[in-house]
């Protein structure tokens, strides 16, 4: 096992390669322009993808309403977002989405050099690791994305170095400076967690060394240095955490809910994303792939090789920690190989250290060529090999949903709809709403993107006969079926990873041509379980065209896709219930009285949970109020309660049957328990004021309706109310009670004046 010592000061470093303090400086200058140029030109030149357009939809929010949806939904913590926000000071475009992300990215170039310097590597190595970051395509990418990737590999790089100096050093700066990192970085990204375990793990070495020394030093003193400082950095950092810690255990919880631990003999996936993330390194050029590993392997060996035990255990860790995690996260459905990016940097370091061993054995051999030669040489060819990547990802194009909306709005008219599905998840709707959130994003209109799930006819216009044509955009990334059988019937319009397609001859009108615009969709998808969405929409779609076989037919086919346990198969359940449940509504409309007590008894009898069942109960219960069968009325209100018993508007109901049927004691109770619950709520104060004049109960019933009349209502309402309070007063024939009602509540009907004007002309 290597033994790891404790960091040695600076002042114990190797001597630099003698390349000349100015021309270092022009080398790292030149390199750090190369990065700002590759990360600026052509920053806007890509549509923003959909997690970019997210991230532009979060920061035009309300802080609070952003910070609710960040913490329920969003798997990245607030930072960023809130750094972005500020970038709309550069104005509302593409390019000033992107430049945050672009910025930490270019501070990152010298960010990595200060960082390799700190840890005792040679000038080379330093510029090698800067230039590796500059121009690796796998870092370009991210700077030229709206999102917090590149952010958080600053933030890692300021966290080890501030690290790495504290525990080299005894300033209680450079403690505080690594603890603002940390705080940063996790506020930035949740796998900011692995730096800090991969870093509690290199302290915990270290003072493991420290005590296995048998050289008779003190060994206390060291610890105390090292290991109370950290914990006490941890604790500061789990304090200040403390604001996000829910937000933590929700998206951790969702994680380990979605991936899976790894069983005892490893599996080829293990390995698969690993490869992925350095195939993906070199833009899919694999002998680069191969060579900067060799590199990070010779880096470690260079690193164990000149006895720099303590920084290349600090890489080895920082890569190994977070690299064994992500295999495991890696087998969650959502997981990318973006989400490596937090082994970026140990891996760009070693790296560095192999690839600047190379330069010392030219500059040993070549007696000839000095070493600033040498190491010029050996940067101008790593920048001639990395920069030749750079080519292959401007190539890289994303899904255009710039292009497809200036498309959308040049050649859709008002009357049409436009309706969007993705194929990714094991639902439609998920993805269908990265779509209707991409293209709206661009539309800015008030043309409407539909999602294609259930609620789509609420959306559509309620006259099924308008006029108009539908629109169908799927997310697909090249995944979609043959298209050439359905050329004949569908326009297609393809915008990179996306297609917009509408019917060759439509219909004119717009829920046929959205029926048909689904159908399409089921042809297209070639995922099975990405249509059980499509059936139910379309379900709801035939059934309100009034194509109920169709719609039975799509009914079935959902059942079978949809997995057990699934929520939408109450929609499917409740189906048949909720159409009884329709024609018990029309006849109730209709004062077809005995064919809707008929229906509502089939739904009754339809429906097995508790839910529906209420709802039903609740329903017929009114219906029975308002045909004067108050009994009736009062048994099903009372079932609905055993189900609910909390539920303010069917105690409210209850009560005003109770009142109806001459209970009014009973209804009193029910009214306060709604009061109590809903203390704004009209109903119940002016039928408990009804209830209580009823029962002579005068006081009570004027304190009751006054408040109802105070209450927010329109005034018909409150006038209603009034008039209740000044009919108790007139009972009570309170002469004092009259004038200030007399007063308050102007003007009053005719025959209630006249009867006050009565009353009080014979007070004294």
């Amino acid at each position: 096992m290597t033994r790891v010592s404790a960091p040695t000061q600076p002042a114990d470093r190797p001597r630099s390669v003698p390349l000349g303090c100015l021309g270092t400086r022009a080398i790292l200058i030149a390199v750090i322009w190369l990065g700002l140029v590759l990360r600026l030109y052509h920053l806007d030149s890509n549509s923003l993808w959909a997690d970019e357009v997210v991230t532009e939809i979060l920061i035009r929010m309300r802080p609070h309403v952003m910070l609710e949806i960040i913490h329920r939904y969003d798997n990245h913590p607030p930072l960023f977002y809130a750094l972005t926000s500020v970038s709309r000071v550069w104005g509302d475009s593409d390019f000033a989405a992107r430049l945050p992300a672009a910025l930490a990215g270019i501070l990152s170039v010298p960010a990595v050099f200060v960082l390799a310097r700190r840890l005792q590597m040679s000038t080379v190595a330093g510029l090698m690791a800067s230039l590796l970051l500059a121009t690796m395509p796998f870092h370009l990418r991210f700077s030229q994305e709206a999102r917090s990737y590149t952010t958080a590999i600053l933030l890692q790089i300021i966290a080890l170095y501030w690290l790495y100096r504290s525990l080299s050093t005894d300033g209680r700066w450079s403690w505080l400076w690594y603890v603002l990192a940390m705080i940063a970085g996790l506020y930035t990204h949740y796998f900011a967690f692995l730096w800090l375990a991969a870093q509690a793990g290199f302290v915990l070495l270290t003072c493991l060394a420290i005590l296995l020394r048998r050289d008779g030093s003190d060994r206390p003193a060291p610890l105390r240095r090292l290991a109370l400082p950290f914990a006490a950095s941890f604790l500061l950092c789990a304090v200040a955490y403390l604001p996000w810690y829910r937000s933590l255990l929700l998206h951790t919880q969702l994680l380990a809910g979605l991936a899976r631990l790894p069983g005892t003999a490893p599996k080829p996936h293990d390995l698969t994303i690993l490869v992925s993330f350095w195939r993906g390194i070199a833009e899919q050029q694999h002998a680069f792939a191969l060579a900067l590993l060799a590199a990070a392997i010779a880096g470690v060996g260079v690193g164990l090789f000149r006895r720099r035990f303590d920084a290349t255990t600090y890489l080895i860790l920082n890569l190994l920690v977070p690299a064994l995690a992500l295999t495991v996260a890696s087998s969650a459905p959502y997981f990318d190989v973006k989400y490596l990016f937090p082994i970026v940097a140990p891996v760009l370091l070693m790296a560095a250290q192999g690839s600047s061993s190379v330069y010392d054995v030219v500059a040993a051999v070549g007696k000839r060529v000095s070493r600033s030669a040498a190491a010029g040489l050996a940067l101008l060819g790593a920048a001639v090999l990395m920069v030749s990547l750079s080519p292959a990802y401007y190539r890289f194009q994303k899904e255009d949903w710039r292009g497809a909306a200036s498309y959308l709005a040049a050649h859709v008219l008002p009357q049409d709809v436009i309706i969007g599905d993705g194929i990714f998840g094991d639902r439609g709707g998920g993805d269908a709403l990265r779509v209707v959130q991409g293209l709206g994003y661009y539309l800015r209109s008030p043309t409407a993107v539909i999602k294609a799930e259930l609620e789509l006819a609420d959306h559509l216009p309620g006259d099924q006969r308008t006029a108009g044509a539908a629109w169908g955009v799927i997310w697909y990334q090249g995944q979609l079926k043959d298209r050439a059988s359905l050329s004949a019937r569908l326009a297609f319009v393809d915008f990179n990873n996306l297609v917009l397609f509408r019917l060759q001859r439509p219909s004119g009108q717009v829920w046929q041509d959205a029926a048909a615009i689904l159908e399409a969709m089921l042809e297209l998808q070639p995922l099975a379980e990405t249509h059980a969405d499509l059936h139910l929409a379309l379900m709801r779609l035939y059934t309100n065209i009034g194509e109920p076989g169709r719609a039975a037919s799509h009914a079935d086919a959902a059942q079978v896709l949809i997995p057990r346990g699934d929520s939408r198969l109450g929609v499917l359940a409740n189906r048949e219930r909720s159409h009884v449940l329709g024609a018990a509504r029309e006849a109730a409309r209709g004062s077809e009285v005995q064919a809707a007590r008929s229906l509502y008894a089939q739904a009754l009898a339809a429906a097995d949970d508790p839910g529906p069942r209420f709802d039903i109960l609740l329903e017929w219960g009114i219906f029975e109020r308002f045909q004067a069968n108050p009994q009736r009325a009062i048994e099903l209100l009372e079932q609905a309660l055993l189900l609910q018993p909390d539920h303010g508007e069917a105690h409210a109901n209850c009560g005003a049957v109770l009142l109806d049927a001459g209970r009014l004691d009973e209804a009193i109770r029910e009214f306060a328990f709604v009061i109590g619950k809903s203390p704004d709520h009209y109903w119940a104060h002016y039928y408990s004021g009804v209830a209580y004049y009823r029962s002579s109960r005068l006081p009570e019933a004027i304190a009751a309706a006054e408040q109802a009349a105070r209450l927010p209502v329109d005034a018909a309402l409150r006038s209603q109310a009034a008039q209740l309070a000044v009919e108790a007063v007139i009972q009570m024939g309170d002469c004092t009670q009259l004038r200030r009602i007399a007063q308050r509540y102007q003007p009053l009907p005719p025959s209630q004046q006249e009867t006050i004007a009565g009353i009080l002309a014979s007070c004294p």
